[in-house]
């Protein structure tokens, strides 16, 4: 024998609410973070010390790049 099935219907007793939640919303920090200025100045001295030592092969040696 076939048991009797109970369907539920689709219409529900209550209304759902959509759940709602507050979103704080903070601005970065404008401008150079350390992580930028560590590179900043890594470059600078890097730049600085190729060209100390192409001018002291320009005047040692005369075979420097920029200076002869």
């Amino acid at each position: 024998m076939a048991k009797n099935r109970k369907i539920a219907s689709t219409k529900s007793a209550k209304p759902a609410k959509a759940a709602t939640s507050e979103v704080e919303v903070v601005e970065e920090k404008k401008g150079m973070g350390w992580e930028g200025g560590v590179a900043l100045f890594t470059t600078v001295i890097l730049l600085a010390a190729i060209i100390l030592v192409d001018m002291d092969l320009g005047d040692k040696f005369g075979q420097g790049m920029f200076f002869k």
